[in-house]
């Protein structure tokens, strides 16, 4: 009696997220045109029929076709609604939100794109209206922007994955303004706004005849990723995607920290995110080396110069590193590069000449993004660049000209060096995002600044990407930060000392355990690179 209570009650919770699926599915999913042109694959599904409580007979013979696809849609893929997502539904007379219309969809390959028009924009004003984009299903995405005069937009995702998914189209700044003009003159930013646009979120299904030319079944057996499946080409298109792979089982007697368990102690540490595993997968589909790296062949010596994000991440690959081979080291630039560029300098003429003493391969892995921002052009650091001569002496003086100008001093001081280190640059994470996990969430009655946002930083990181291309097409090799943290706002580093301090920005800027170990395998993946190459170059035949 009691099994068949328990048999009974596994059903009827499979019932219920078969209902609550469909509804959710129903209400939000796009109207196809009334030309029929097939824009979307496929319309709502139909309602499923549930058994009757009454007909135990009926009830007995186990769950319906509805529920074991429910059941399987559970096991492979993330749910409507099921990552934390913006609340903002409210849309305020102030804001852009409630005049943005869906004017069309349309596919073209594998690429899905939302056309957005503003019903109220001045395109006089060049108003840069940014947005939040985010599709959740068997992959996490997030989509791009384009705007066109100022009040006509085009949201695009990129599939990979066949299947269901929740798209959000966030507004996050109705007016954004380009890093040209910072520093503001005589204002402050303009605060975070973070509201749905009218019809989103809403759910799409990705036929696999949309994917039929892409690589959809997984890494490839036969081909280790390279730094070409890594490299950033366009810093609008991300390198990879976050792909669903499985949801472990709440143990609530079991309190560890490891992957595989989901409970209130891994939540905390942010190493179980929203109770999901993704795995970080490029969209070349190429199979991740495995970590530690082979032990024989020559050393090679790696520094990190970066902020705090950087010393996390050297931490990781420090420790995933059995191999006496490779030595990991990490300087800080924390305050931006003109606060530390005497001591970056340093310790890289001090591991140069380290590695060069033993023949070793030099490789610098660096950033300089977010401590720049906040130094360079946030409002709030205005009073401090009054009182620096280096800017006072300057009337026109402009953020992102000396951004550029560090960068470059930066590159040349490293290219350099006697041992000819190999460079590469990391693009700047997606931090403070509006909210993150186990409550790190920017305070409801604080403003976000702009330039505290991951929109300005998208912004910042195009300029890096479009100088150090064309400036050092051949000598700097440029890899992804920003895309594989920006669908991950759920994925947020925590700390329990710093949340009673109420220090949220620091929790909000670190990602979590996931998206470090995303940025492990990349590391990985140079290297085993890098090696690779060393050793072929070492034994030729």
């Amino acid at each position: 009696m009691e099994t068949s209570l328990l048999v009974n009650l596994v059903v009827g919770i499979a019932v219920a997220l078969v209902a609550a699926t469909a509804t959710a599915t129903i209400l939000w999913y796009p109207t196809p045109s009334s030309g029929g042109d097939g824009l979307l694959d496929a319309g709502p599904p139909p309602s499923p029929s549930f058994p009757a409580a009454a007909n135990s007979a009926r009830s007995m013979a186990g769950p319906s076709e509805a529920t074991i696809e429910a059941i399987q849609q559970l096991q492979t893929s993330v749910l409507p609604g099921e990552l934390a997502g913006y609340t903002g539904w409210a849309r305020p007379i102030y804001t852009l939100a409630p005049t943005i219309r869906v004017t069309n969809y349309t596919w073209a390959q594998n690429t899905f794109t939302v056309h957005l028009k503003s019903t109220a924009c001045n395109p006089a004003e060049n108003q840069r209206t940014k947005f939040y984009a985010r599709a959740s299903g068997p992959s996490v995405l997030t989509g791009r922007t384009k705007t066109f005069d100022g009040c006509v937009h085009q949201v695009a995702f990129d599939f990979h994955d066949p299947g269901r998914f929740w798209l959000e189209i966030v507004l996050t700044f109705s007016h954004g303004l380009s890093p040209e003009e910072f520093p503001l003159k005589g204002k402050d930013d303009d605060d975070y706004e973070g509201y749905y646009i009218p019809a989103f979120p809403r759910s799409i299904d990705v036929a696999p005849a949309r994917l039929k030319d892409l690589a959809v079944d997984g890494p490839s057996p036969e081909r280790q990723c390279r730094i070409s499946d890594v490299q950033v080409v366009d810093s609008q298109k991300e390198a990879g995607r976050w792909v669903f792979d499985n949801r472990p089982s709440f143990d609530t007697t079991n309190v560890d920290k490891t992957d595989k368990k989901i409970d209130l102690s891994g939540y905390k540490s942010a190493r179980n995110a929203a109770g999901m595993i993704f795995k970080y997968q490029y969209m070349s589909n190429c199979k991740v080396p495995s970590s530690p790296l082979p032990t024989t062949g020559p050393q090679t010596h790696v520094l990190f110069v970066g902020d705090s994000n950087f010393k996390i991440q050297s931490t990781y690959l420090h420790d995933a590193m059995e191999s006496e081979n490779v030595v990991v080291r990490h300087v800080s630039n924390s305050g931006g590069m003109q606060a530390r560029q005497n001591i970056v300098k340093k310790a890289a003429v001090q591991l140069s000449q380290q590695a060069e003493a033993a023949g070793s391969t030099f490789i610098i892995f660096f950033n300089s993004g977010l401590h720049d921002i906040y130094q360079l052009c946030s409002s709030k650091k205005a009073e401090e660049r009054a009182s620096d001569d280096f800017f006072t002496s300057k009337d026109d003086y402009s953020c992102v000209d000396h951004y550029k100008a560090m960068l470059q001093n930066t590159v040349e001081h490293f290219l350099n060096l006697p041992s000819k280190p190999r460079v590469f640059f990391q693009t700047t994470t997606a931090a403070f995002p509006k909210w993150g996990n186990y409550g790190s969430v920017w305070p409801a009655d604080e403003g976000q600044p702009y330039t505290l946002s991951p929109d300005f930083i998208m912004q910042i990181n195009e300029i890096a990407v479009k100088f150090l291309t064309r400036k050092y097409p051949d000598t700097v090799t440029i890899v992804d930060g920003f895309w594989t943290s920006h669908a991950r706002p759920d994925d947020r580093f925590v700390d329990t000392e710093i949340a009673v301090d109420k220090s949220f920005e620091r929790e909000l800027v670190h990602p979590g355990h996931q998206v470090q170990e995303a940025h492990l395998e990349l590391w990985t993946t140079i290297l085993a690179d890098v090696i690779s190459q060393q050793n072929s170059d070492a034994n030729p035949n």
